[in-house]
């Protein structure tokens, strides 16, 4: 009524590959040499039923202003594919992802999602696994806290006095395209930041006064600030 392999056990049909080379429990196939040997700890049958997935992880971190989502499988059986769920009270889950599964697999698979709209605070997270014959399972739940990050820039001086001025504010883990652009959306000056607090912009002798548009570039948004050259 069961078949189970553990420790270094394996399933394997000695090199061949047809659908007619299997393991029957019950009138139902549970696998055919086309799935592949099972070289992992795997249970088929009552009273050990198959697990459709083998998780070996399931982990969020956040990442700039998203949460960044991973799983990682060492086998699947019948599998699908994956919904990843999110809940603000751990309770009422809805779907932010659909992802396929791979089926039938023995190989280390890893999955990842960018969730980029968590809320500020903690976030759960859970997956849900469908089988091809519409069963499905749970992982447990996950919870990931979340901390808003502050993208509001600071320019001074501005008015800008001296033919220079300054950008803070700037986020230490992105990079930025900086470019200064007058009325007409001509570019008048660019620069790029990596990986600083701060950066100093230094203007030409013979610019214009009036007013201009810094635009600020980042992997997550860009902002739009008005400067003033006396």
């Amino acid at each position: 009524s069961g078949v189970r392999t553990i420790g270094s056990g394996q399933i394997t049909a000695d090199g061949y590959t047809g659908n007619s080379e299997n393991i029957e429990i019950c009138n139902t196939v549970v696998w055919q040499a086309s799935y592949g040997p099972v070289t992992t700890p795997t249970n088929f049958g009552t009273p050990f039923s198959p697990l459709p997935i083998s998780l070996l992880s399931f982990s969020g971190k956040q990442k700039n202003s998203s949460i960044y989502i991973t799983w990682v499988t060492t086998s699947e059986i019948n599998n699908d594919y994956y919904c990843l769920e999110h809940a603000i009270d751990g309770e009422n889950f809805n779907l932010v992802k659909l992802l396929k599964g791979a089926g039938f697999s023995n190989d280390v698979l890893h999955y990842s999602y960018l969730h980029e709209k968590p809320v500020n605070g903690v976030n759960y997270y859970r997956l849900k696994q469908t089988d091809f014959d519409g069963t499905f399972t749970y992982s447990d739940i996950i919870a990931v806290n979340f901390k808003q990050i502050d993208n509001s820039l600071i320019v001074y001086p501005n008015p800008i006095s001296n033919n220079q001025f300054t950008v803070s504010g700037l986020s230490e883990n992105e990079i930025y395209h900086i470019a200064l652009c007058d009325l007409n959306g001509k570019i008048i000056n660019t620069l790029q930041s990596e990986y600083v607090n701060e950066l100093t912009f230094y203007l030409d002798n013979d610019l214009t006064k009036g007013l201009y548009f810094l635009i600020v570039q980042s992997s997550v948004n860009t902002e739009i600030i008005k400067l003033s050259i006396n």
